[in-house]
């Protein structure tokens, strides 16, 4: 990736009004896994909440790319967020488990926000018809649009038993298309604003912490706030640590890229994130422990994995070799063994093991940039 001095566009309120409309959505679709059977739950709704989630970033990142390349807070540009706000309300509203009941409703509403995009591609195509790049950039967006309605109108045509497997891979290849068809000369020429997106994206991330924050104090008793509760707060704010320090002081946000890793690792953490939170908000008399224990590691492997995910975007003193990696996986590795070999019904014992865990990757990614600020501090004196 080139790296260039990039102009970070502001991000407006109303684009941060967008992102809490989103981040109702996917806390709505923890709905989906907030309900145990028998103490645990099950992998068929473990798996719909992903889809549910990927779905939803899916449509998040279609509005986001066009304001983070094209908006200019227009009128036209602020109703589309506007309208795009009121399809994602009622697409929340008819998240479920049965999905034979919302089939309808929440794709018919996903055609509906999918034209807000192509109209709004379709006014900068328009302004910019002298930039060749530019508009063969718009009509490559608005073909894979098209592509992802027309598959989504089949699905509704055919009926749920068959449309069911044809809108998934509608919502796949409206994620894949734009990174295959995409050239190498268009992301030099007209690249992502990646500043922008970079800030976008980690706003929305900091609002799903929030929702973690509400949902931890939520569990704690008005009359204690003993060790147990410290632990889980020390926990979250590691946690949240961990990933400021990577977005803020490892990724290098002065290159050109089309910012592919970035936005669906971010799918990858949302849902990790979203994962946990459902954890700390599960009543311990009734989860199976094991359970809980088994279900806290996915979360938070998922999470670790995803934010790996973006090491390609690390400034060039914090490029990551094989070694680091490797010990990266190894020690998050480890630490699933040594939990998953303490077997007890104890509240605090669990969230120590927790702790544990997120603690030991913050240090982790803590000592790599230490090293390696030490190692080009080293290289700048004997340059002198």
């Amino acid at each position: 990736m080139e790296k260039i001095v990039s102009y970070a566009k502001k991000v407006t309120m109303l684009e941060l009004f967008y992102d809490l409309v989103y981040v109702l959505a996917v806390a709505k679709a923890t709905g989906i896994i907030h309900h145990l059977h028998n103490g645990v739950v099950g992998v068929e709704s473990y798996v719909k909440f992903i889809i549910v989630c990927a779905i939803l970033m899916l449509m998040w990142f279609g509005e986001t790319v066009y304001i983070n390349k094209y908006g200019e807070d227009t009128r036209g540009d602020r109703i589309g967020l506007l309208l795009h706000m009121l399809g994602v309300i009622y697409i929340t509203n008819n998240i479920t488990t049965e999905w034979r009941e919302t089939f309808v409703p929440f794709n018919v509403t996903a055609i509906a926000m999918t034209i807000v995009v192509m109209l709004q591609y379709g006014t900068k195509a328009k302004k910019f018809k002298e930039v060749s790049m530019i508009v063969k950039d718009i009509k490559v967006q608005m073909a894979i649009l098209v592509l992802e309605i027309g598959g989504l109108s089949i699905a509704l045509g055919v009926g749920y038993n068959i449309g069911a497997w044809i809108t998934s891979i509608a919502y796949l290849s409206a994620m894949v298309l734009p990174a295959v068809i995409k050239s190498r000369e268009s992301m030099h020429e007209n690249p992502i604003n990646f500043p922008h997106l970079v800030e976008r994206v980690s706003l929305i991330t900091i609002i799903i912490f929030g929702e973690m924050i509400v949902t931890v104090a939520g569990t704690f008793k008005n009359d204690r706030f003993g060790l147990t509760e410290m632990v889980i707060f020390a926990t979250v704010g590691s946690l949240f640590y961990t990933y400021w320090l990577v977005i803020e002081e490892i990724v290098d946000e002065r290159q050109k890229t089309r910012g592919f890793l970035l936005r669906y690792s971010h799918i990858g953490m949302f849902v990790g994130l979203s994962t946990i939170t459902v954890c700390f908000s599960f009543p311990i008399e009734q989860v199976d422990l094991q359970f809980l224990v088994h279900f806290r590691l996915l979360g938070l492997g998922i999470f670790y994995v995803s934010l790996m995910g973006i090491a390609s975007y690390n400034k060039d003193k914090y490029k990551m070799h094989i070694g680091i990696g490797l010990g990266y996986f190894m020690l998050l590795g480890v630490l699933v063994v040594i939990t998953l070999m303490m077997r007890t019904d104890s509240r605090f014992v669990l969230n120590s093991l927790m702790f544990l865990n997120v603690a030991s990757m913050t240090v982790y990614v803590e000592a790599f940039k230490l090293i390696c600020d030490k190692k080009a501090l080293k290289n700048d004196n004997s340059q002198l």
